[in-house]
C-alpha cells in the first residue's frame, strides 16, 4: 500500500507492524490515564516530535497501559515505566483488541469524509447494485491488485478517484484516463497494466481534464485518505489490499 511521507522517522518508529503483537488477558479494572496526554506530549516533544497530537486517551485492556489515540493510529505507553509499547494485544481467544478500535476510529473519522466526496467527480466502473467509493493509483500494485479483483464482481458500481499519493508521475496516467472518450476501458487498461511498456505517457491538452485529475488529489488529501487503494462500502471503510475485508462489506451490503 502507497503511503505518504509526513512525519516518516516518528511514524516509522511508532506505528506496528500486524505482524507483531503479543498475547495478553484483558483485565476489567479500571485504571485511569488522566494527565497521561500531557506527559506522553512532553516526552515526544524532548525527541524532535513537537507537532505530535494526542487526540485521545484510554486505559488499554492491559492494566497499567494507556492507549494513545492519533488519528486513527494507536500505541500504547506505560506512564509508570515512561515506555511506548508497540504492537497489537490479543487475548487467548485469538481477540485483536487493537486492530478492532483501529478499524472502529477509521470507520468513524475516514468514512464521514469519503462519504461527503462529490460522486460526480468521478468515473463509473461497473453497474452492480453495491456502491465502492475507490481511491486508487494507476502505478500502485496494491491498487492494480484490489482492481482486478473487482473487476471479477458484477454486483458492485465503483465511483473511482485517483490519488497518487506516493506515485508522482502517475498523475500523468490519471490525466489521460480523465480525458478519454472511454475513461472507464483507459482506467481497466492502466490498471491491468496494458501500457506499462509504453515509451512514454500520451502528453494531455485537455484543461478540463488536467483540471479534474488537480481536483481528485486535493480531494483525496481533504478526505484524509493517507494511503491507497481506500475503498469505502455502505459505511464501511477499508485500506489497501485487503479482498477478504472488500468482500465481507460487500456482502454485508447486499443483505
Amino acid at each position: 500500500m502507497s503511503r505518504t511521507t509526513a512525519a516518516q522517522t516518528f511514524a516509522t518508529f511508532l506505528l506496528f507492524s500486524t505482524a507483531a503483537g503479543f498475547a495478553v488477558n484483558a483485565y476489567a479494572e479500571s485504571d485511569p490515564c488522566s494527565g497521561v496526554a500531557e506527559k506522553f506530549v512532553a516526552e515526544v516533544t524532548k525527541v524532535g516530535q513537537k507537532e505530535f497530537k494526542v487526540d485521545a486517551v484510554r486505559q488499554s485492556p492491559v492494566k497499567g497501559l494507556c492507549e494513545i489515540q492519533s488519528g486513527t493510529n494507536i500505541l500504547y505507553f506505560a506512564p509508570a515505566d515512561n515506555l511506548i509499547v508497540s504492537g497489537n494485544i490479543f487475548d487467548f481467544a485469538g481477540r485483536n483488541y487493537t486492530r478492532e478500535k483501529i478499524e472502529a476510529l477509521t470507520n468513524e473519522t475516514l468514512g464521514k469524509t469519503l462519504s461527503k466526496l462529490p460522486l460526480d467527480k468521478a468515473i463509473t466502473v461497473g453497474k452492480g447494485p453495491v456502491q465502492v467509493i475507490e481511491i486508487t493509483d494507476p502505478d500502485c500494485p496494491f491498487c492494480r491488485r484490489a482492481s482486478v479483483w473487482l473487476d471479477g464482481r458484477s454486483d458492485v458500481t465503483r465511483k473511482v478517484f485517483f490519488a497518487p499519493l506516493a506515485h508522482p508521475h502517475a498523475i500523468e496516467k490519471v490525466k489521460v484516463i480523465l480525458a478519454a472518450k472511454d475513461p472507464e476501458a483507459v482506467y481497466h487498461a492502466y490498471m491491468h497494466g496494458e501500457h506499462d511498456k509504453d515509451a512514454a505517457v500520451p502528453a494531455v491538452t485537455d484543461e478540463k481534464a488536467k483540471a479534474m485529475a488537480d481536483e481528485h488529489l486535493k480531494l483525496a488529501n481533504n478526505a484524509k485518505v493517507s494511503g491507497t487503494p481506500t475503498f469505502l462500502v455502505n459505511g464501511t471503510v477499508v485500506v489497501g489490499a485487503d479482498t477478504e475485508s472488500l468482500r465481507r462489506a460487500i456482502e454485508k451490503a447486499q443483505k
